[in-house]
């Protein structure tokens, strides 16, 4: 009886360590690329100042793909708390097409959006991550020049936060799968103006869904192999 509870333990022992070495491969630096979709949704504010208030048209809409590079650093905390940051970089083709009977054809592309963000999740095994991010972007969206009108059509970069939810697994090989989706809302700015005349500002905010596949880069070596 003696020898089968002392196995029971040590095989539990063994089990903790083993999940403790696994959920450890969490800690160090990683690479990713990954690919996405998006939408993204356009509000117009159009200020002439002879009407009171702007005349506003919510909801112009657009979609497309994109491809995102990140490199991030993770910590564990307390056996099953991952924290970490990460910096990416987001190539895309999400394009808003606005077409008026009787006007030129309006296209509105969002080119790229770079970020800095934070993420903080559980361990719901040693192999799988369930995590919530947050942070600070910014993009680039490219509008064309309307002929005849009396000055381009300027758009600028936006500045935005974004929140998200995702689940990232471990496959193998310091190889890890995740996949997020993201809420992002941008400031507005003034994309075209003519002095005392007429102005518009445009407010985007997009919603995504982006599967990355990660590298790690390092990790830190287990209590025990330092002590060697």
């Amino acid at each position: 009886m003696l020898k089968r509870f002392t196995g029971a333990i040590a095989g539990v022992a063994l089990m903790a360590g083993a999940s403790a070495a696994q959920a450890n491969d969490w800690n160090g630096v990683y690479a990713g690329i990954g690919i996405g979709i998006g939408a993204v949704v356009h509000d117009v504010d159009v200020n002439v100042p002879i009407i009171p208030a702007a005349i506003g048209v919510d909801g112009i809409g657009g979609e497309g793909f994109f491809g995102t590079l990140v490199v991030g650093m993770d910590h564990v905390l307390n056996g099953n708390i991952v924290v970490g940051g990460f910096a990416e970089y987001d190539f895309s083709n999400i394009e808003t097409e606005i077409n008026i009977t009787g006007a030129p054809d309006l296209d509105i592309e969002q080119e790229s959006a770079w970020g800095l963000g934070v993420r903080a999740g559980m361990l719901v095994s040693p192999e799988t991550l369930w995590y919530v991010s947050l942070g600070y972007t910014q993009t680039t969206f490219d509008g064309p020049t309307i002929a005849g009108l009396p000055a381009p059509l300027r758009i600028d970069d936006f500045d935005g936060y974004f929140i998200g939810v995702g689940a990232e697994s471990q496959i193998g090989n310091n190889l890890s799968l995740r996949g997020e989706y993201r809420y992002t809302q941008y400031q507005d700015e003034t994309i075209f103006s003519v002095p005392g005349t007429v102005s518009a500002d445009l407010e985007p905010s997009t919603h995504t869904g982006r599967l990355v596949l990660s590298y790690k880069l390092s990790r830190p070596e287990p209590a025990l192999e330092a002590l060697k």
